[in-house]
């Protein structure tokens, strides 16, 4: 790695680090004038009602029923809160949930007719959230800390929260430890990864045909495939590269 390239990422990743602290202490200093939540009725398309909000947002609102905000909660509860993670993963949590209703995973959280799916079928989706198929997860009244932090969660990203580059990108996450060496393979032969966050490690697919490209070069240069991440902010730096020589 040149000095240059990794003078770049080092800077990179302090700078996320740095954004999620400020983020941190922005919400510390909202709670402590706010104690109380509005209640939200169950027959209205509602977006949960939240003032004096401490951060700018760069996309807009998101306009759904009350179901889709339970479901969402409930998948940063499972997957993230209950487990201890820290505030920010259970952010990034809720964002990749919501990600998953922008970008069409395989098909599977949009309708036959190419309408957008519900935040409930893409937590739903068969294979992509290991919690969903317990029915008994689905009934059990939620309460306590973990609860709140992902209700908190949750009505930030609804509300517009989105994580800084290129974290804004992420689709798809793993706790490699409770996963399964094939499914480990294909996070990291198949995904670029961005960054760790409390036990998650965060990816995003290739997005084009020169991103493609990259990856199966770095994937061809690899001793262990399934052991080595392909970094994806370092596949940017070579992009910007070879734009550079090439304007």
């Amino acid at each position: 790695m040149s000095t240059k390239i990794f003078a770049r990422y080092t800077a990179l990743v302090f700078a996320l680090c740095t954004g999620f602290l400020l983020t941190f202490q922005e919400e510390a200093h909202a709670r402590s004038k706010h104690h109380s939540r509005p209640h939200h009725g169950r027959h209205h398309q509602i977006v949960p009602q939240r003032h004096h909000h401490p951060r700018k947002h760069i996309r807009p609102p998101v306009i759904l029923t009350q179901d889709d905000r339970e479901c969402m909660i409930r998948n940063v509860f499972w997957e993230s809160s209950a487990a201890l993670e820290p505030p920010p993963g259970n952010r990034m949590v809720a964002h990749v949930t919501l990600m998953r209703l922008i970008y069409d995973i395989s098909g599977i959280v949009f309708a036959p007719h190419g309408q957008p799916g519900t935040i409930c079928e893409a937590v739903r989706a068969r294979k992509q959230f290991s919690w969903s198929p317990d029915p008994r997860k689905w009934l059990r009244v939620l309460s306590g800390a973990a609860y709140r932090e992902a209700v908190e969660a949750a009505d930030d990203v609804l509300h517009g929260w989105v994580p800084p580059e290129p974290l804004q990108r992420a689709l798809y996450y793993m706790r490699p430890e409770f996963s399964d060496r094939k499914n480990v393979c294909a996070f990291r032969t198949e995904l670029f990864f961005i960054l760790k966050i409390g036990n998650h490690e965060y990816y995003t697919p290739p997005m084009d045909d020169f991103e493609k490209q990259l990856l199966a070069e770095a994937n061809a240069k690899k001793k262990d495939r399934c052991a080595e991440k392909t970094d994806y902010i370092l596949i940017q730096e070579y992009r910007l590269s070879q734009e550079n020589k090439n304007p």
